[in-house]
């Protein structure tokens, strides 16, 4: 149990226990092993031997939120084997935009997926026309079709890696990335000037004057095409 005793968590964790101890004939005890958000638990769970005799019960944090949350898990969610649902939480609304893997950003559509009764609640406090109907359209045929959605992700993953390649021969260092965009760096440098000579020759990027940021450019993966322009102009100019 990643959760400290006396919660929600623990109190589940230990009426499995009670449950299995009975079908099973012998002792089965709870550990917490708390920290970190779950996963320091997690993590114990994950590098126990695959004997059969250890078992993680867990929230969906350790398992499918902390992989966004943290830089560095010591543990793999996707390798755990999964039993079953010991319990439900019916408030939780999960959300997803269409502007990413499904690259629609110019829908500005996404989802939430819930209980009826919180969805319900949802809808009535929303606007009462927040999106419009060719984003619904385009939306609704685009779930219909997650092939294409499939097949534009391998896309972008190319381009994106074909991206970093060309950046890091420029001498710009760019961190491992898992999305749409890319952050290249030139450590203690301002890109600032660099950012307004590609603004000026129509080559839009993002440029955060801070003190953390202002030496890098995230540079969202567009088509090769667009890519081929970015390259020819960021050559001409640093």
């Amino acid at each position: 149990m990643p959760f400290p005793g006396g919660g929600i968590n623990d109190v589940l964790a230990r009426i499995v226990g009670d449950k299995l101890q009975g079908k099973w004939g012998q002792p089965v005890v709870v550990e917490n092993r708390t920290g970190a958000g779950g996963n320091i638990g997690a993590a114990a769970a994950y590098q126990a031997e695959p004997d059969g005799y250890t078992l993680l019960l867990s929230p969906p944090g350790p398992l499918a939120i902390n992989q966004s949350l943290y830089k560095q898990l010591f543990y793999k969610p996707q390798e755990f084997v999964p039993l079953t649902v010991v319990g439900a939480v019916p408030n939780v609304v999960i959300l997803r935009t269409l502007s990413k893997s499904y690259s629609l950003a110019g829908m500005r559509i996404g989802l939430a997926l819930g209980a009826q009764n919180v969805i319900e609640q949802l809808v009535k406090v929303k606007d009462s026309y927040n999106v419009n109907r060719l984003s619904i359209v385009a939306g609704a045929a685009a779930l219909r079709d997650p092939r294409w959605m499939e097949a534009s992700v391998r896309r972008v993953r190319r381009s994106r890696d074909g991206l970093t390649r060309r950046l890091v021969e420029m001498g710009f260092e760019v961190p491992p990335s898992q999305a749409n965009f890319v952050l290249a760096r030139k450590p203690g440098e301002d890109l600032g000037p660099l950012y307004e000579g590609l603004k000026r020759r129509g080559v839009l990027v993002r440029y955060f004057p801070t003190p953390d940021l202002r030496d890098a450019l995230r540079i969202t993966v567009g088509t090769d095409d667009e890519i081929s322009v970015l390259l020819r102009v960021l050559e001409q100019l640093i």
